[in-house]
C-alpha cells in the first residue's frame, strides 16, 4: 500500500486588484507556502527511506478537520494517524479534542499517536 502524509496550513488568502486575475502569490505569502510545502518533502523523503513505500504528499489550506477528512475520502483511506503531542495544560486539552472531532468527521478509522513534540515525528510514523 501507499502512505499519504498531509499537512494542513492556514489558508494563504492575498487578493491583489492589480494581478487582473493572475493567481501567483505574493512574496509575503509565497515564502511560508514554500517552507511548508519543503518540510512536507523532507518528512516524506525520510519516510520513503525507513519504510520503502511510496509515499504521497499533500498540502492543503484549510481547517483541519475538514482538510483531513476530505483527503481521507478522496483516496480511500483505510485509516488516518494523527499526532498528538504531549503538551501539559490548556493546549494538551485543546489538542486532544483533535482526534476526537476527528472520529466523528472522518470516513475511517482514526488512530491518535502520541508524541514528545510538537512536530509529530516521521519516525514515529515510520516505526
Amino acid at each position: 500500500g501507499e502512505l499519504h502524509v498531509v499537512h494542513v496550513a492556514r489558508p494563504p488568502i492575498v487578493i491583489d486588484p492589480l494581478l487582473d486575475g493572475d493567481l501567483r502569490l505574493s512574496p509575503s505569502v509565497a515564502v511560508p507556502v514554500h517552507r511548508a510545502r519543503k518540510r512536507l518533502e523532507d518528512t516524506c523523503a525520510e519516510v520513503v527511506q525507513r519504510t520503502r513505500r511510496r509515499v504521497v504528499p499533500h498540502l492543503r489550506f484549510g481547517g483541519v478537520i475538514a482538510e483531513l477528512a476530505e483527503v481521507c475520502r478522496a483516496v480511500g483511506a483505510d485509516i488516518l494517524v494523527v499526532g498528538a503531542p504531549d503538551r501539559p495544560g490548556w493546549r494538551l486539552r485543546w489538542l486532544g479534542s483533535l482526534p476526537a472531532r476527528l472520529v466523528r468527521c472522518a470516513p475511517c478509522s482514526v488512530l491518535a499517536v502520541r508524541t514528545k513534540s510538537p512536530k509529530l515525528d516521521a519516525r514515529a510514523l515510520a516505526g
